[in-house]
């Protein structure tokens, strides 16, 4: 009798332990653009109406230089946009490497690389404007830095 409570108090623990993990799903994504300015004033932004994603691009368009402007993305209920800001350490750009996803929160994992578009000396951190192709329930992002 002793050890079926033994095991079932140790059965108990290891279970609560795997609840609280929550499991990060890889999630398709699509980079639209990295923008060498301020989108947003947070550190990340879930464009959720037209409207939002109509100022972003206002600021993107009174930064552009010339006649030729890039299409406003239309928000839809099955695509998610974000917009989150990076840090950059040694390098001039940033690569994203995989996105997951689970608990409300979104998991980007990147990698600093030289862009050779991009001056060397250049440590201008980019906002990056990211589509997701479903609709998800963003609290919290979580940035991965890969070496």
């Amino acid at each position: 009798m002793k050890y079926f409570v033994f095991l079932l108090i140790i059965s108990l623990f290891s279970c609560q332990s795997t609840l609280s993990k929550t499991e990060k799903m890889p999630i398709e994504f699509e980079v639209v653009n990295h923008y060498p300015y301020d989108l947003i004033k947070s550190q990340f932004k879930v464009i959720k109406t037209q409207a939002e994603m109509d100022s972003v691009f206002a600021i993107i368009h009174s930064k552009t230089i010339g006649n030729r402007f890039s299409p406003i993305l239309t928000v839809s209920d099955e695509e998610t946009f974000v917009i989150f800001k990076t840090k950059l350490k040694n390098h001039n750009d940033v690569e994203i490497k995989n996105v997951g996803f689970g608990g409300n929160v979104l998991e980007i994992n990147l990698q600093e690389i030289d862009n050779p578009q991009i001056k060397k000396s250049s440590r201008i951190s980019p906002n990056i404007l990211l589509k997701l192709p479903q609709k998800v329930s963003i609290e919290n992002l979580v940035i991965n830095p890969i070496k």
